[in-house]
């Protein structure tokens, strides 16, 4: 049964990278990250929602996954990080049937002040939401602001995991179980292919 899974996953890996390759959100070169560091892929997810076809199919490739790696039943809502995950964390509780909760990058100056909007209950469970992870450091803020709230951030859902640094070494740094689709070697084999293909 492990071995079918892993099977199903390594398809929708391959379904989701050649969509991305398609539309030009994956691009294999030489690029300089907004960190300074030098890459030999940029990847722009920020763009998937302009193609809502291609958006929809992903999105319910990752739910199937989610629904596969994660125990959906200790989880009462989804947060997407915010922006970029946001339509993606929108489309992703439809598929759940989990409740939406919108994060802000910081709390209204005004009216009621508030940082997360919908409603929660302290001790809720969520499932935190990203597009992709390089450092990790982008993702204390807002794992700090829900557990501030009193909630529970149990697992974070990345569809790309680009970071170098061990998954259960960023899950320690993190404080919380890391679940993702396509990582650094997924995407190091597509632009040997990519590449192969040129020449």
């Amino acid at each position: 049964m492990k071995g079918e899974l892993k099977m199903d996953k390594e398809k929708t890996k391959e379904k989701i990278i050649k969509y991305l390759q398609e539309k030009k959100i994956i691009q294999f070169g030489e690029f300089t990250l907004a960190s300074g560091a030098k890459s030999s892929f940029y990847i722009d997810l920020r763009l998937l929602p302009s193609y809502p076809k291609i958006f929809q199919k992903i999105n319910e490739m990752a739910a199937e996954i989610i629904k596969k790696e994660i125990d959906m039943t200790k989880i009462d809502a989804v947060v997407g990080i915010p922006m970029a995950a946001v339509p993606y964390s929108t489309i992703l509780s439809i598929l759940l049937e989990k409740s939406q909760l919108l994060l802000r990058k910081k709390a209204k100056e005004h009216g009621t002040k508030k940082i997360l909007e919908g409603r929660w209950e302290e001790g809720q469970r969520i499932l935190l939401i990203d597009d992709l992870v390089s450092s990790g450091a982008s993702k204390k803020e807002p794992i700090e602001n829900l557990k501030e709230l009193g909630l529970k951030v149990e697992q974070l859902f990345l569809f790309i995991y680009r970071s170098e640094t061990p998954v259960k070494e960023l899950e320690e740094e993190l404080g919380v179980k890391i679940t993702y689709i396509i990582d650094l070697e997924d995407l190091k084999k597509a632009q040997l292919l990519a590449e192969g293909d040129q020449n």
